[in-house]
């Protein structure tokens, strides 16, 4: 799952679609249980499944809701991956990428203090990116 977190922070860095696919890549070639391609189908809650078919789908689907419906409509373990391709996904296509319909649903102020709560969270990493000490490890970081 390091390398999903990895992909995030690389999306919102600026990173585009090929450099996320090195960064899976890596992972393949490390731990050749996450091959995802070919999808081999399953979405259950196992970690390896869960990965593969995050991946599958965040590749596979460039627009947002194509990526999350797809991954949900696999069943199983589906708020798990839905949630993380839709992390993926809102990473590479911003928030303007967000279906209205999806979210036309939402009460207004649990929109707000999802806004809040996000810039607060990316401004928290800013700083420790600018930190000449961060806490966050880069990719070939050991603790």
């Amino acid at each position: 799952m390091l390398a999903v977190g990895r992909m995030v922070r690389a999306l919102l860095r600026g990173a585009d679609t090929p450099e996320c696919a090195d960064l899976a890549a890596r992972l393949v070639a490390e731990q050749p249980a996450f091959r995802f391609d070919p999808y081999p189908g399953r979405a259950s809650g196992y970690v390896v499944d869960t990965v593969q078919t995050v991946l599958h789908f965040f590749f596979s689907h460039q627009r947002f809701e194509d990526a999350v419906t797809g991954a949900v409509n696999r069943g199983e373990d589906a708020d798990t991956t839905g949630a993380l391709v839709g992390m993926l996904a809102g990473a590479r296509c911003g928030a303007r990428a967000l279906p209205r319909h999806w979210l036309d649903r939402i009460d207004r102020a649990v929109v707000r203090a999802i806004t809040a709560q996000t810039l607060a969270l990316l401004a928290i990493g800013l700083e420790q990116t600018a930190s000449p000490h961060p806490t966050l490890f880069s990719p070939g970081d050991r603790p």
